[in-house]
């Protein structure tokens, strides 16, 4: 199995940082559903959203705290994974 992360085939985040939201594009041309997860800077997993089968994903802040997260995109067979940082303000 090739682990794709960056290149043509990445996840875009814009904007970054936000404030009540951003929009996340996943390359056209992946297996879908995809998952989206969000770490505070300790590790613990503070957002999960699975089955995201359009391109276009909109991320609200709902309750997430002014402050850095880390994401991770990922395809069930795990053939994709794109893992970055997302500030809230």
């Amino acid at each position: 199995m090739e682990l794709i992360n960056i290149g043509t085939k990445s996840v875009e985040i814009y904007p970054n940082p936000f404030s009540s939201y951003t929009i996340i594009t996943i390359p056209e041309n992946l297996l879908k559903p995809c998952s989206l997860e969000l770490f505070d800077l300790s590790g613990e997993k503070v957002y999960s959203y699975t089955n995201i089968i359009s391109n276009k994903f909109i991320l609200g802040r709902g309750q997430l705290k002014k402050g850095s997260y880390f994401y991770k995109v990922f395809n069930p067979d795990f053939s994709f994974l794109s893992t970055g940082k997302i500030i809230v303000n």
